[in-house]
Formats: C-alpha cells, sequence, structure tokens
C-alpha cells in the first residue's frame, strides 16, 4: 500500500487493504462505495481491480497488523 500516493490514514479510514496479483489489484474492504472505487480508479487508471468485501472482524485484524508494522518503520 505504501506504493501510491494514497495517504495511509486514508485506507484506515475506508477499512480498506489492497495488494497486487500478478497484474491484478485486489482490493478488499468492509464496504464498497463509489467514492473508494473512484479513489483507486483515479490512483490506478490502468491497471484490472478486483474488490472484495470482507468481515469487520477480519479487515480490522489486518488493519491492527498494518500499523503496527508501519510504526515499527517509522522508527
Amino acid at each position: 500500500m505504501d506504493e501510491t500516493k494514497i495517504v495511509f490514514d486514508w485506507y484506515l479510514d475506508q477499512n480498506l487493504v489492497h495488494w497486487w496479483d500478478g497484474d491484478q489489484l485486489i482490493c478488499c474492504c468492509k464496504h464498497l462505495t463509489s467514492y473508494i472505487k473512484d479513489t483507486i480508479r483515479y490512483f490506478f487508471p490502468e491497471s484490472r481491480v478486483e474488490y472484495c468485501l470482507i468481515a469487520t472482524q477480519e479487515i480490522d485484524a489486518v488493519l491492527d497488523f498494518i500499523k503496527k508494522e508501519k510504526s515499527v518503520d517509522e522508527l
């Protein structure tokens, strides 16, 4: 997620994570909104994107882990 110009807090606010699977961008979030789709389309205009919904408990655990890793990297 650090490879984009999207501010990290945006991911937290949107409850969204993404990663590359070959040439396809996989985006998982709690709630898929047009705002999320538009933002992803803006930052990844040429990419194939697959969206998936993820349970609250799952995304919270993933985002908590990423926040901890990011805070360690910033030390």
